[in-house]
């Protein structure tokens, strides 16, 4: 009796600690998801590009006898929230093809490091 009872506690523990990272990732996409959704957790603003930042990465290709060099160029960013200065780095594929100027972003207001560009 006591052995079967063990058992069962045992192999509810496997499946739990087995299922747990699935659980708390499917409760982490519905929080992020609805926190997402609320535009009442957002404020719009414009961001300044400030300049840019070039990096080079060499793919190699079949079994290393070529490598090809691709640049990848982000974007530096500026802008104020609650009265505090931020600076990111977007993609330039985000920039909408300018250089310099301004660029229209939405940030959380609870954490304003996290942006989204319009």
């Amino acid at each position: 009796m006591i052995l079967t009872l063990y058992s069962g506690w045992a192999s509810l523990l496997v499946v739990l600690v087995f299922f747990s990272p699935l659980i708390l990732l499917t409760i982490r996409i519905m929080f992020v998801s609805r926190r997402d959704k609320n535009q009442n957790n957002w404020e719009v603003t414009t961001a300044r590009l400030t300049g840019k930042k070039d990096t080079y990465t060499e793919t190699v290709v079949r079994d290393g006898f070529a490598r090809i060099p691709q640049r990848n160029t982000n974007f530096q960013i500026e802008y104020v929230a609650n009265g505090k200065k931020y600076i990111k780095y977007i993609s330039s594929a985000k920039t909408g093809g300018r250089n310099h100027g301004k660029v229209r972003i939405k940030y959380l207001k609870k954490r304003p490091s996290i942006i989204k560009v319009l």
